[in-house]
């Protein structure tokens, strides 16, 4: 198990990554049933979950709290480009070391940090890493000449882009807005971004922190528990299922409005233990 919140910190060199993982059994609850396998499907006009070994387990209640899928596939080339010098992502266990060792061996020209188009966990955490590594680089007084890209969509309000030009300590800030990578090269060391004003925008990058698209995973897409995007359809106040009332989600992997984050599920979890135990007990939920 991993708590990923550090892993921005993880990324910029100032926690280790040993320090974000614990063994499973350390945190699961005693009184839980450990199934080591993954959810497949979801019939929840018989009560069933479907798991991928083939074994069905009935319920009374069910909270659907699956999370959000990376898809580092989304992105053309990006898979294969994992691991290659200058790339690394703060999002994945696998990738996020490659962060540091390319910021420590970073000599100059285009650091980069993408965020997509698609919803995503933790909405701070593509500017964190750039915050770090613009102080790192303040901190080892580096002084060559650094084009650091925050590259976003329009959409996301979130976020107050800009680049970030230092030239011998002395930091100017324009405004930028992009639509996210569709394609990598890593060879060349290029990114391409579509936008629907200039066309594709082309951009060499020295240093790149990739944001993948995320996505629900498999198990909902399609799902008659999910909306059409593939998120789980509850009600946006009580957290209950809209057409399954002994169904309830949270976290990331629901269509409530907020953003994908810790803080959310830690507002959404009291809400949704009232109105499950006055589900239960045959009560009106007021939560």
């Amino acid at each position: 198990h991993y708590y990923q919140p550090l892993w921005t910190l993880v990324g910029g060199g100032i926690k280790p990554l040993e320090e974000s993982a614990k063994p499973m059994t350390d945190v699961m609850p005693k009184i839980c049933k450990w199934f080591k396998t993954r959810g497949k499907e979801f019939q929840p006009d018989k009560n069933l979950v479907i798991l991928e070994d083939g074994t069905e387990l009935s319920y009374e209640f069910l909270i659907i709290a699956v999370g959000l899928q990376l898809r580092f596939d989304m992105v053309k080339n990006l898979p294969e480009a994992l691991g290659t010098p200058g790339i690394g992502s703060n999002y994945s266990a696998a990738t996020v070391m490659d962060t540091w060792k390319n910021l420590q061996s970073f000599q100059g020209g285009n650091a980069i940090f993408t965020v997509p188009n698609t919803p995503i966990k933790c909405l701070g955490a593509p500017q964190k890493i750039m915050y770090i590594t613009e102080d790192y680089l303040r901190q080892v007084r580096f002084d060559s000449g650094i084009l650091i890209l925050h590259i976003i969509q329009l959409q996301w309000k979130f976020f107050m882009p800009f680049i970030l030009i230092i030239e011998k300590n002395n930091a100017r800030h324009l405004g930028i807005f992009l639509l996210p990578v569709i394609l990598l090269n890593s060879k060349c060391r290029i990114i391409i971004n579509n936008n629907v004003h200039l066309g594709l925008a082309l951009f060499r990058y020295d240093l790149l922190h990739v944001t993948p698209p995320m996505s629900p995973p498999e198990c909902l897409r399609g799902s008659p528990v999910s909306d059409e995007r593939g998120y789980v359809d509850v009600n946006k106040i009580t957290t209950q299922h809209k057409t399954y009332e002994n169904i309830f989600g949270i976290g990331d992997c629901t269509n409530s409005p907020n953003g994908k984050t810790a803080a959310a599920v830690a507002g959404q979890s009291g809400v949704l233990k009232a109105n499950l135990y006055s589900l239960m007990e045959g009560k009106p939920m007021r939560a």
